[in-house]
């Protein structure tokens, strides 16, 4: 199960921009702000990034499912988001923010080891495109993984986002796929789409470093800090 790490940069935006928000916010209704603080729970930032991870993927359900089958990561983290609010409604005992915020981190935690696999997948992908493109671009091509999974590159140019989506629809046809159109490819194409998987897998690692780090602040707050609604740690 894996899930893909590209909403870190868009989740990392919107969480400055309600932070700035909740800033300019707390200048004109300081009192607001203080009660609305004080009613969440640190878990309840964690199951926001993980909403936003959650919301990303189900936008771009259809191509995902398209190029990687079945995303059962993306539907327990969506059951594991019904479950907390479930929790959260319900009247829970003196240590129930600390049992939820255990909760979040824990599957926080999954989720970055379900972008480890994906960025994975896509190393093994760009390798037996590099090193064995006679499985992916030949008549008799069995593993076209490579090329559906190159389609969800959103800085992909449009010229090889086309020329991608010609051979992979010649190979899925069933009839017998143009050779001109595979060779063509192989010299004009494979190397551009083999750039945007290298500098795609550079951005992924990157994205995950950066979620680690704030799951590390997350524990740290929890450790050295306060609760948002006022309590001991």
């Amino acid at each position: 199960m894996s899930l893909a790490p590209y909403y870190v940069l868009w989740a990392v935006i919107f969480y400055t921009f309600v932070l700035l928000s909740g800033v300019v916010a707390w200048l004109v209704v300081p009192e607001a702000i203080i009660r609305l603080a004080r009613r969440m729970w640190l878990g309840d930032l964690v199951v926001v990034w993980l909403a936003y991870a959650a919301a990303y993927h189900l936008f771009y359900l259809q191509a995902y499912r398209a190029a990687l089958g079945q995303p059962y990561a993306l539907w327990a983290l969506c059951a594991f988001l019904a479950l907390y609010w479930l929790l959260r409604r319900v009247s829970l005992p003196p240590r129930g923010p600390e049992a939820l915020f255990a909760l979040a981190v824990i599957a926080w935690a999954l989720v970055i080891a379900a972008g480890f696999r994906y960025i994975d997948e896509t190393a093994a992908d760009a390798t037996l495109l590099r090193e064995r493109p006679q499985a992916v671009l030949s008549s008799t091509a069995v593993e076209l993984s490579p090329l559906r999974r190159g389609l969800l590159f959103s800085r992909l140019d449009a010229d090889t986002r086309a020329s991608t989506a010609r051979v992979l629809a010649s190979l899925e046809g069933g009839d017998t796929p143009d050779p001109a159109l595979l060779s063509a490819f192989r010299v004009q194409g494979l190397q551009t789409l083999l750039a945007h998987y290298e500098r795609d897998l550079a951005r992924l690692r990157t994205y995950q470093v950066l979620q680690i780090g704030l799951l590390a602040v997350m524990l740290l707050l929890w450790g050295f800090g306060r609760m948002p609604e006022g309590g001991a740690p």
